[in-house]
């Protein structure tokens, strides 16, 4: 419609207009914020830039990110074990829910902006998010328990609409899309240093206790997930990609 010019959104929530980029959604597609790095280097970047101009006419250009996801509650969860049927608020997407059963959780879909309210009452047991959701949304104020799973290395794709690069200039049109380019690798820099600097605040000011997810819990964790990405590539014609991502994971 042209009412806005920039935008960013969560990978899942983009999916709906652009199916391949849920390619991104499930968790523990990434392992480490220097295979995230390297994803966005890579040709599955390539192919989502193209899908995107060609279902939207957008500009797609690049990865931003809030953080690395967590599970946080209101009542201590140490453990893969622990988590077993917790109601555990997440976003409505297949792959959220399909993974966090896999989990063990009771995964709860739930409105967001209802969050906050659904905590405090104990609708639901916990949540995940990033460092600064957490801290930002006031979350801790009900939930003084982190579990440090890492599942989701959060993935913000950054667009910029087609009309509002028609109405610049032509001659300066590529200096602004190159602007969004380089804004990207800052964003994710500041976002990263921001989060973990959000960790502290949350435990120092706030007495959050954060636990940390066990080697053993991850690999498990990880495991349990790989289905569901595999599941969903499939559904999206993805799968060259996953592999693509897979074999960047090895060198990480």
């Amino acid at each position: 419609m042209g009412t806005v010019d920039v935008m960013m959104a969560a990978a899942a929530k983009y999916a709906n207009f652009v199916p391949e980029m849920d390619i991104y959604s499930p968790p523990y597609t990434f392992k480490n914020w220097a295979h995230f790095k390297a994803v966005a280097a890579s040709p599955v970047e390539e192919k989502l830039r193209k899908v995107v101009m060609e279902r939207t006419g957008d500009y797609y250009l690049g990865l931003f990110t809030d953080g690395v996801r967590n599970i946080f509650s209101r009542n201590p969860i140490r453990s893969l074990a622990e988590m077993k049927g917790i109601k555990l608020r997440t976003m409505t997407g297949p792959n959220e829910t399909n993974s966090f059963k896999a989990l063990g959780t009771n995964p709860t879909p739930l409105a967001y902006t209802e969050l906050y309210a659904a905590l405090q009452s104990g609708v639901v047991d916990g949540a995940e998010n990033t460092m600064t959701s957490i801290l930002g949304m006031k979350f801790h104020e009900s939930c003084k328990y982190i579990l440090k799973t890492e599942h989701n290395f959060l993935a913000l794709p950054f667009l910029i609409s087609r009309k509002a690069i028609d109405k610049v200039p032509e001659a300066l049109r590529q200096t602004v899309l190159q602007a969004g380019r380089d804004t990207v690798k800052e964003q994710v820099d500041m976002a990263i240093r921001m989060d973990q600097e959000n960790e502290d605040v949350l435990k120092k000011q706030f007495g959050v206790t954060v636990f940390e997810f066990s080697k053993e819990d991850k690999e498990k964790a990880i495991e349990l997930c790989r289905p569901v990405q595999e599941a969903n590539a499939k559904r999206i014609k993805m799968e060259p990609e996953l592999v693509i991502i897979q074999d960047l994971a090895k060198k990480y």
